[in-house]
């Protein structure tokens, strides 16, 4: 099993000392940055955006990834496919022409996420996963309180995980949302690569990241051996 990789949601720490917080994100091991955009409609906030993403993006050694949490994420996409991130994040639930928008990304040079919201049946993903470069698994609905953490989400990313394997489809499986060391230690052992880090689980302020980050890592792998 290759070693799974962490993801920081940047948006969780001190938004005035973003650049603290990549510099202290690098030099704690964090794989990627994770950026949410929201409309203010799919969910009740309005944050984020192609600025940010593109300010971040060039500030940073770290692949950036773009996860819109928006209506018709279609609109959203022209400026995001210039912004400098790796790939970017749709909702199933929100893309009315789910081929059209991953290939949109996809045909830009990058890598085209699908992202499902906690309740949503997965067999509504059936025929985008081939169009696809990975694919989140949300454990907590956007505005849950924080530690919340679906207990269906592991089972979810062993089913996704099969159906993968038995299309020899090329997704990578990822999750996010109150991943504390032994959850995430669980949705690795199920098939999950990459797991996104929060506020709810990190010290996220720049000070405190390196140590957040090496003690988060010391209970997943003693998690990792017992699940």
């Amino acid at each position: 099993m290759a070693a799974p990789r962490f993801a920081l949601a940047l948006q969780d720490g001190d938004l005035l000392r973003l650049g603290d917080t990549i510099r202290a994100a690098e030099a704690a091991g964090i794989d990627e940055i994770y950026l949410r955009t929201g409309d203010g409609r799919f969910v009740p906030d309005c944050f984020g955006g192609a600025e940010l993403v593109r300010a971040v993006a060039g500030a940073t050694r770290l692949p950036v990834y773009a996860h819109l949490l928006c209506e018709a994420p279609d609109r959203y996409l022209t400026a995001l496919l210039s912004s400098g991130c790796r790939g970017i994040f749709v909702h199933a639930e929100a893309c009315v022409h789910g081929h059209r928008t991953l290939h949109a990304i996809t045909g830009a040079g990058l890598e085209a996420g699908l992202a499902v919201n906690p309740a949503t049946p997965l067999t509504s993903l059936n025929y985008l996963l081939p169009h696809a470069a990975r694919v989140l698994v949300l454990a907590a609905e956007y505005g849950a309180k924080p530690g919340t953490f679906a207990k269906s989400a592991p089972e979810r990313i062993r089913i996704l995980s099969e159906n993968l394997r038995y299309h020899e489809y090329t997704a990578q499986l990822q999750a996010a949302g109150g991943m504390t060391a032994e959850h995430a230690a669980l949705c690795v052992r199920m098939g999950a690569s990459v797991c996104v880090l929060d506020g709810a689980t990190l010290a996220v302020q720049p000070d405190a990241l390196e140590a957040a980050v090496a003690a988060f890592a010391a209970a997943f792998e003693t998690h990792r051996h017992l699940v």
